[in-house]
Order: C-alpha cells, then structure tokens, then sequence
C-alpha cells in the first residue's frame, strides 16, 4: 500500500493525475493508528477473564477502531476512485504518446534537412554577393 501511494504522490503536479500528499499521510496515519488499536483490542480481548476497567477499556477500542476503519474504508474508496481515473487517463495519453513516438523523429528529420537546405541556399547567396 505504502509503495502504491508513494507511486501516485510522485506524479507531475502539472498532470492534475496526482493524489493530495497531505490526504495520503494522513490516510497512512489512520492506517498505522488502526494498526495499533487493533493490537490494544487484540490485549484486551486476550485478557477477557478479567472485569472492571479493562471491558471499558475494551469497549472504547473498540469504538476508536471502528471509526478509524470507517475512516480508512472512506478513504479506500476516495482512493480507489481516483486511481480508476489516474489509470483511464494513463490510458488514454497512450495512443498519443505512441503516434509521437512514431512520426515525431520523421517530422524532425523533414524540419532539420529543410533548414539545412536553406542555409545551404543561403552560403550560395552571400558567397556570389562577395564575388561581385
């Protein structure tokens, strides 16, 4: 997960294809403290024998976590829609790319031979100014 958004966070900003890199961290945020409140939660439920406190405790991790994963399937959601997008305009840049890639050298070798046609015409012009 951390290597895909590090891969959409490095996209041109002038694209308008990459992701708000400030959402990322904080999607990652939410990603390591659900991680956490599920090793709590995972504590407190192994310790289920005991009363008091710790069912309260259990019971507020439980809360938390809950919103932290609603949180995060939120932004899952966000994400994956915006990657949809990301990955349709990737492809649709392709077949331009693949014209260029084909027909742009040809046009530059058409543009290069006629300037070097002209300044050979123009070598030829001022060489007979000087020889009158």
């Amino acid at each position: 997960m951390d290597t895909l958004l590090d891969g959409l966070t490095q996209l041109p900003e002038s694209s308008g294809l990459a992701l708000d890199k400030e959402r990322v961290d904080q999607m990652r945020t939410s990603i390591a403290e659900a991680a956490k409140s599920a090793k709590d939660l995972t504590a407190l439920l192994g310790t289920a024998e005991k009363k008091g406190n710790e069912e309260i405790d259990a019971v507020a991790t439980m809360s938390r976590m809950e919103q932290l994963l609603g949180q995060v399937i939120g932004w899952i959601d966000d994400f994956q829609t915006k990657a949809v997008r990301i990955h349709a305009e990737v492809a649709a840049l392709r077949p331009r790319i693949d014209y260029w890639m084909r027909n742009g050298p040809i046009v530059i070798t058409c543009l290069l031979t006629w300037f070097a046609i002209s300044q050979f015409f123009v070598i030829a012009q001022v060489r007979s100014w000087f020889k009158s």
